[in-house]
């Protein structure tokens, strides 16, 4: 038998599962940093799939994901969740079908594409400092960044040809995927529970309108105005390195769906975690205002925050 890294015992019963879910669903940031404190840089999580491995060093995430990166595959129920809303996108799948989508979608991510992205991460970010500076107090910064980066990935993945009602329609889809991902999940599969009808009605709602928008791009090749955003990019693409082929209009809606969810909460959540850390750091806020206001034509003074107590 093959030796595992330290780590928990496995979950046996309905009790230890619901104690499982509680500890994570209260503590999740210290329910994992104690994990590692018991069991080290690297453990080992023993599932009814077959176990889960939990790494944080860099080394160890530069060797799953490139030194042997052939040697991991995604077969794992965390993936089978994903699935459900990002389909067969670059996340969720693995060997020839990721390489082949890995080839089309990266000239999307060219450099000369990448200073596009950020000319409109740069003009959403002026327009809510100027938003900020006309009307200054408290502001909840979890729906501010949220609010910012809808726009900022609705903008760059589909331009300027979606309505905002239709980029938060999106939105709304992805928040409760993550609801449902974060929540316990323990009952029969043909349970209608009321998690899994919001999920189900924000899913036909969501591929309503990421499939609307590829069929009216398909529809109308060759605009007056070329087209630069994200989603031009991908019905466009060709395996040049392979046989030729084109992405499918599943394939281009998986890759859409797996972009937004990627570009929007977790940025979000990254940046509303560096005004927290930046208003307990006031001498790197400091620098970091006087770096902007170096290399920005616009002044960052909208944006300076006030050190509060966390909760």
């Amino acid at each position: 038998m093959t030796a595992q890294p330290p780590g928990p015992p496995e979950r046996k019963g309905l009790a230890s599962t619901l104690h499982y879910y509680a500890s994570f669903a209260l503590d999740p940031i210290g329910f994992v940093a104690g994990r590692f404190r018991d069991y080290g840089d690297l453990y080992y999580s023993p599932t009814s799939d077959g176990g889960l491995f939990v790494l944080k060093h860099p080394d160890h995430v530069r060797e799953v994901l490139a030194t042997r990166a052939s040697s991991f595959s995604k077969e794992h129920t965390a993936f089978t969740m994903l699935q459900r809303v990002l389909g067969e996108g670059l996340l969720t799948t693995d060997g020839e079908t990721w390489t082949r989508q890995r080839r089309m979608v990266q000239p999307a991510f060219a450099p000369s594409r990448m200073a596009g992205y950020a000319q409109v991460m740069t003009e959403e970010s002026r327009r809510m400092s100027a938003a900020w500076s006309a009307a200054p107090g408290t502001r909840d910064l979890t729906d501010e960044m949220t609010s910012l980066t809808l726009r900022i990935v609705g903008r760059t993945l589909f331009g300027h040809d979606v309505p905002e009602r239709d980029i938060r329609a999106v939105g709304r889809a992805m928040d409760a995927f993550q609801r449902s991902l974060s929540s316990p999940d323990i009952l029969p599969a043909w349970l209608p529970t009321p998690g899994r009808r919001e999920l189900e009605r924000s899913l036909k709602e969501l591929d309503a309108i990421v499939h609307g928008l590829i069929e009216a791009r398909l529809a109308d090749p060759a605009p007056a105005v070329p087209r630069t955003d994200l989603l031009e990019m991908l019905v466009t693409a060709v395996d040049v390195e392979g046989r030729g082929g084109k992405l499918s209009v599943k394939e281009v809606r998986d890759q859409l769906v797996t972009l937004f969810l990627a570009g929007h909460e977790t940025t979000s959540n990254a940046l509303t975690w560096t005004f927290a850390c930046l208003a307990k750091n006031p001498e790197c806020e400091r620098k970091l205002h006087d770096e902007l206001d170096t290399v920005s034509a616009c002044p960052s003074e909208g944006l300076r925050t006030t050190a509060q107590p966390m909760t």
